[in-house]
């Protein structure tokens, strides 16, 4: 009798012993995040929601992206009760929408004055074929487009607050298939497979973090992809993996939300990732991609097919440049670092408070000039080959801009053009009142006066 009971003990601790083998190591370090901003994508559920409670232990202000608000509202309700925090936030994003990405960005740019640590974390993974509200492959779109634009769009607010860091949540999937992208066929329009679909994004993730730690060099920001493993979430609600037939498989050889969340944690706060950018990471260590996702040409390519697909960055986000452009720059050489913020909002009041009559007289002007801007842009696209003058013709051959740089400049007169458009059809009134908005949100920071809009 007592052989047969050491023989079932032992088993079930060579069992416990395998599972908790299978869940990883834990993030060790205890770095405190108070006075850090903290922006996590698909927050609302899995490891996402366990990144968030962590991060808002340390005292980190966290704002959670969800698509579905109300499931977005019980996560958020879970996070601050686990966390014991209140400053964790929620917005509306949907990553299969570029409208609700830059609405998303736009929120965080007007709220925040700094974001240490952009989380791209959400994802769907081998879905039926479906497409963005743009027209892209879903799991394209979502997992890589969506996230590069959030991150060009962000990118200068993370610039300002550096020493800080991108995480791009990819997987060891980026490994299967054929470890190239096909940039033939990147939306699957000819023959769409829902795995190969999902290696092809997550090879995009990892490809996307190699590139940006190039562009990022010397700009004291970070950027790290990783691996959190095989985790049991709602990610794999479209594949055959939530089938009931292997829940038991599942329970046992997968990782739970908070163990998946750790590889997560620690290049958000490891002391061990400080000054370390461009690398692929799974269970807390530094490991190595495949090889198709160390082709510095297919990332290029990537990048500059992102850029034009999208057709969208920031007007002030340069694709090689490292320095920062206006009052911000003014203000970090003339400003001590701590009373930066609150100098660039006395400027702010001041040019407000003395500038009524310059706002109403020059809104007409504004908008002739921008639709003027407009016109020349269109009347430009229009115009075939045959019509261009020989002069334009000479200036074209020696042009040694890429098309990626080319279509970079275009986009910029455009958006510069749409920008002067939306500001001149607010009043100096409205305007006022946004800032005033504004003001009420930094009032946990500094204790800063009302601007009156008639003075």
């Amino acid at each position: 009798m007592a052989v047969p009971v050491a023989i079932g003990v032992g088993a079930l601790a060579a069992l416990y012993a395998g599972r908790r083998f299978l869940q990883g190591p834990r993030c060790t370090s205890t770095k405190s995040l108070k006075g850090k901003t903290v922006v996590i994508t698909g927050a609302n559920t899995g490891i996402g929601k366990e990144t968030a409670v962590d991060l808002a232990s340390r005292g980190a202000r966290v704002i959670i992206g969800c698509r579905n608000i109300e499931k977005g509202k019980e996560a958020l309700k879970e996070v601050q009760e686990r966390s014991g925090s209140t400053f964790v936030f929620l917005e509306k994003l949907d990553l299969s929408s570029l409208e609700s990405v830059r609405n998303f960005a736009d929120t965080i740019l007007n709220s925040e004055p700094r974001l240490d640590i952009l989380i791209n974390n959400a994802g769907v993974m081998a879905c039926d074929y479906q497409k963005t509200k743009e027209g892209f492959e879903m799991q394209f779109g979502v997992n890589h487009l969506g996230h590069f634009l959030l991150t060009m769009l962000l990118l200068d607010l993370i610039k300002r607050s550096a020493p800080s860091r991108i995480i791009n949540v990819s997987s060891s999937a980026h490994a299967m298939g054929s470890q190239k992208i096909n940039f033939d066929d990147i939306h699957f329009e000819k023959t769409y497979s829902a795995w190969g679909a999902y290696f092809n994004s997550k090879l995009a993730n990892v490809l996307f973090t190699r590139q940006l730690s190039k562009h990022l060099e010397g700009t004291h920001v970070t950027v790290n992809a990783l691996h959190p493993g095989a985790v049991s979430t709602d990610l794999q609600r479209h594949s055959v993996l939530s089938s009931i037939f292997v829940a038991p498989l599942r329970w046992y050889t997968f990782k739970s939300a908070e163990m998946g969340a750790q590889t997560t944690i620690y290049c958000a706060v490891s002391e061990d990732m400080e000054g370390v950018s461009g690398k692929y990471l799974a269970d807390c260590a530094i490991k190595e991609p495949c090889k198709g996702a160390q082709d510095d040409d297919a990332a290029k390519k990537l990048w500059d097919l992102s850029v034009k697909g999208l057709n969208e960055i920031p007007e002030e986000w340069e694709q090689h440049g490292t320095g920062q452009k206006g009052v911000p720059g003014i203000l970090k050489k003339f400003c001590p670092h701590k009373g930066r913020l609150l100098c660039f909002l006395i400027i702010l009041k001041v040019s407000l408070a003395v500038s009524l009559n310059p706002f109403v007289l020059l809104r007409k002007k504004k908008k002739n000039k921008a639709k003027k801007v407009l016109e020349d842009l269109s009347q430009s696209a229009s115009k075939g080959k045959n019509d261009r003058s020989e002069e334009e013709h000479e200036e074209e051959m020696v042009d040694t801009r890429t098309p990626a740089e080319i279509a970079y400049d275009k986009i910029k007169e455009k958006r510069a053009a749409e920008r002067i458009l939306k500001k001149a059809e607010k009043t100096h009134k409205q305007r006022v009142e946004k800032f005033n908005d504004y003001l009420d949100g930094l009032s946990e920071h500094y204790d800063i006066p009302k601007v009156s809009w008639t003075k």
